[in-house]
C-alpha cells in the first residue's frame, strides 16, 4: 500500500459519527482562533488611536507635519488652497482617462 493511500484507508475504519465529530471540533477551534485575532486586531487599533489622540493633543503629530511642510501653514491656508489642488488633480485625472479611451 503506497504512502498516498494510507490515510484514506485508515479513514474509513474511523466510523462516521468520530470523523464528523473531529470536523466539528476543527471546525471550532478555526472559529475560536480567528475570533481572537479579531479581538487582537481591535485591542491593537484601539492602543494606536489612543496613542495618535494623546500626540495630536500634545501638539506632537502637528509640530511634526508642520516642520515638514512649511509651504502649507504660510501664506494662504491649507484649507483656502485645498479646492484648487483637488480641481487641478481632478483634470489630471480625466485627461489620463480620456487618453487612454481614446487610445
Amino acid at each position: 500500500m503506497s504512502h498516498a493511500k494510507q490515510p484514506l484507508a485508515l479513514a474509513n475504519h474511523i466510523p462516521v459519527t468520530r470523523r464528523l465529530g473531529i470536523l466539528n471540533r476543527t471546525n471550532q477551534f478555526w472559529t475560536h482562533r480567528q475570533k481572537v485575532e479579531v479581538a487582537t486586531i481591535h485591542a491593537r487599533l484601539d492602543r494606536l488611536t489612543k496613542k495618535t489622540l494623546i500626540r495630536a493633543c500634545g501638539s506632537k503629530l502637528t509640530a511634526g507635519w508642520s516642520a515638514v511642510n512649511p509651504d502649507l501653514i504660510s501664506g494662504k491656508s491649507f484649507a483656502d488652497t485645498l479646492p484648487e489642488k483637488i480641481e487641478s488633480e481632478h483634470e489630471v485625472h480625466q485627461k489620463k482617462h480620456k487618453e487612454r479611451k481614446e487610445a
